[in-house]
């Protein structure tokens, strides 16, 4: 190899390790905002559904949905898939995931954030691009505020 091409092959890795550090960044940045957000609202009663896909699902689940009421910022019920409970069964419990899924340092991952109240609406990763059918999804839905 020559001088010129193992210094183009260094400058493309720095790049991408800049790029992928950047993009990291970014979600950190719209996490820290989001979590902002659900703080400063008083919302403490709430119930969602969470819908899990993956290529491969918990033997646990018949379905990978998971229904959950919060109450006075108490889980209260969760209905569905016992596998998805511990990580995704309150808004907090969802931040605390996606946070600790950052500090694996997956090679892609999507957020997006309920812009009015900050609670994640869709999280995608995809932990290793090399490795197929490692990727999963989760999206959050019939979101509702409880009185």
């Amino acid at each position: 190899m020559s001088n010129r091409s193992f210094l183009m092959v260094i400058a493309l890795l720095v790049s991408a390790a800049t790029l992928a550090h950047a993009q990291g960044s970014g979600i950190t940045d719209q996490l820290a905002a989001a979590e902002a957000i659900w703080k400063r609202a008083p919302l403490r009663s709430y119930e969602y559904t969470l819908h899990y896909e993956a290529f491969v699902v918990d033997t646990e689940c018949d379905s990978p949905t998971l229904r959950t009421r919060v109450v006075n910022g108490v889980v209260m019920r969760t209905a569905g898939c016992p596998a998805l409970r511990s990580s995704y069964s309150s808004v907090p419990r969802i931040f605390q995931f996606i946070k600790e899924t950052l500090a694996k340092h997956p090679d892609k991952i999507e957020v997006t954030f309920d812009e009015t109240r900050g609670y994640p609406v869709r999280v995608f990763v995809d932990p290793k691009s090399d490795i197929a059918d490692d990727e999963f999804y989760f999206e959050v839905s019939d979101f509702k505020v409880l009185k």
